[in-house]
């Protein structure tokens, strides 16, 4: 449960200290022997902005599809073996199914929180580190363009709207 409740800069911080030109990664490269100087590959990217978000939001990912895993019986699971299923059987036709829609909540929560988030790309991807949420941002808050800015949020809206409406057909 701590890093649901780790503030969200705090975070950042981390995986930048992580991540960065003397970080752990580049240091532990070193004494290993892999690399011979420290490698800035690792920050100021698209890969350290997509790495740096999945460490952030994993935790909101994984509580929505642990309570639905949690939610299924155990003797449905024992009748399918009784039935002579496999393991494998056993996941596709029983526990797949019934943890789909806790699947497709987890999925949902992420990417509408992930759409939004225009201070990782900032601070951990420098100029490479391009979202939607951070598109948004420099049209209002660098080059004024309010109008783009509001027509792109709206798009944002219409497609957030989209597939949550999607995803309560299912």
């Amino acid at each position: 449960a701590l890093p649901l409740v780790m503030n969200y800069v705090v975070k950042i911080y981390a995986m930048r200290s992580i991540l960065g030109f003397n970080g752990f990664l580049n240091t532990m490269l070193l004494s290993l022997g892999i690399i011979e100087v420290p490698s800035r590959l690792f920050i100021f990217n698209q890969t350290a902005v997509m790495l740096t978000m999945a460490v952030i939001y994993l935790p909101f990912g994984i509580l929505p599809i642990f309570l639905a895993l949690e939610r299924i019986p155990q003797s449905l699971i024992s009748a399918a073996a009784d039935l002579g299923a496999k393991p494998g059987q056993i996941f596709m036709t029983v526990v797949l199914p019934l943890s789909l829609p806790g699947s497709i909540a987890a999925a949902l929560f992420v990417m509408v929180i992930a759409l939004g988030d225009y201070l990782t790309p900032q601070m951990v991807g420098g100029s490479e580190g391009f979202t939607f949420g951070r598109a948004v941002w420099s049209q209002f808050g660098m080059a004024f363009n309010w109008p783009f800015g509001a027509a792109l949020a709206v798009m944002l809206l219409l497609a957030v709207v989209a597939l949550i409406a999607l995803a309560s057909l299912i």
